[in-house]
């Protein structure tokens, strides 16, 4: 027993391991996202789209339903759509099996892709908060001392951009899916919508993932927050003004665009021209009308994947994020 009491004793409480300091990095950091009114917004707009695509899959399964209150409002649509609902109506009861994986194939596709421009306004807000404020405030030399090293700061830095991502962009779609089905007259629609959710989750995921790398990357650039928001910002939609000038000269220019290069993987993985192409058989209606709208201009959703360019395009700004957070992020 010392004389002086220093105060130091061994520790009784429970051993928590290397995923709990993870962990712990992740949560602060989206604590410190979400407490941002704008993000509050964001979040708040996403799951309110949420509700607009259970309302359509509510819509379509309320055709299988005899005497239900949607044939009642297409009343008062025009006689080419009310034959076009009824053509859909008749292949739901016909062929289940392929006219649900088609419905839900493309208005998943429709969704996943058009609410991911939430997630890339959100990332402008997210950034400062992963990395830039740790290196203004020479925080590293902090969580160096609490046996956090390198790679275990990297991966609870990632799980802050991938978080936010799963509530403005994954976390929709499952819940979207997930409550549509509930809503539909059949349960055989779990079963039968079952490929678009896999479809939808494939590449909500992987576009995360590699959002999540660039997100890092540009955020160890600098210590200044506005400068890594707006380095973000310019980043993405400058990178857009890459398309056109692509289509027209060295069609490698489109994959400096990183919106273009994400796009490709939703069109690998829906594949959604086949499916397309399959509901203009069964409804012919479709077919003219999706003929009528590709003469005037090519529909997204009929391109053909550029799956190679757009894994080259990735795979380099990926590269270039790793090699920023390599020289950054490291103890004084």
């Amino acid at each position: 027993m010392p004389l002086v009491d220093s105060g130091y004793h061994d520790y009784e409480g429970a051993h928590r391991g290397v995923w709990y300091r993870r962990a712990v990095i992740t949560m602060s950091g989206l604590r410190a996202c979400l407490a941002n009114q704008w993000m509050k917004r964001l979040v708040t707009l996403a799951w309110g789209v949420v509700l607009i695509q259970v309302a359509a899959l509510f819509f379509i399964g309320q055709l299988m339903v005899k005497d239900s209150f949607v044939f009642a409002l297409l009343e008062g649509v025009s006689p080419f759509w009310q034959s076009m609902f009824v053509d859909i109506k008749n292949w739901l009861f016909e062929q289940p099996e392929q006219s649900v994986h088609f419905v839900y194939n493309y208005l998943f596709f429709q969704f996943a892709t058009k609410i991911s421009f939430i997630s890339f306004i959100a990332l402008a807000i997210a950034i400062p908060h992963l990395i830039t404020t740790d290196l203004a405030s020479r925080a590293l030399l902090v969580y160096s001392s609490k046996a956090v090293n390198r790679f275990d700061y990297l991966i609870g830095k990632f799980g802050i951009a991938f978080g936010l991502f799963t509530i403005l962009w994954l976390g929709p779609v499952i819940v979207a899916w997930t409550v549509g089905n509930l809503l539909a007259p059949d349960w055989r629609f779990f079963l039968y919508s079952r490929d678009a959710l896999a479809n939808a989750v494939c590449y909500v995921a992987a576009s995360m993932a590699v959002l999540s790398v660039i997100a890092l990357g540009i955020s160890a650039m600098s210590t200044k927050e506005k400068s890594t928001g707006a380095t973000w910002i310019i980043f993405w939609l400058f990178g857009n003004a890459f398309i056109p000038i692509g289509q027209n000269t060295a069609p490698w220019l489109k994959n400096l665009s990183i919106s273009y290069n994400v796009d490709q993987l939703a069109l690998y993985f829906f594949k959604l021209r086949q499916d397309v192409e399959m509901a203009g058989e069964a409804i012919p209606l479709i077919g003219r009308m999706v003929d009528r709208f590709g003469r005037k201009t090519e529909l997204f959703f009929m391109r053909d994947a550029e799956l190679a360019g757009a894994a080259v395009g990735l795979g380099a700004m990926m590269l270039i994020a790793g090699i920023i957070l390599w020289r950054k992020v490291k103890p004084e």
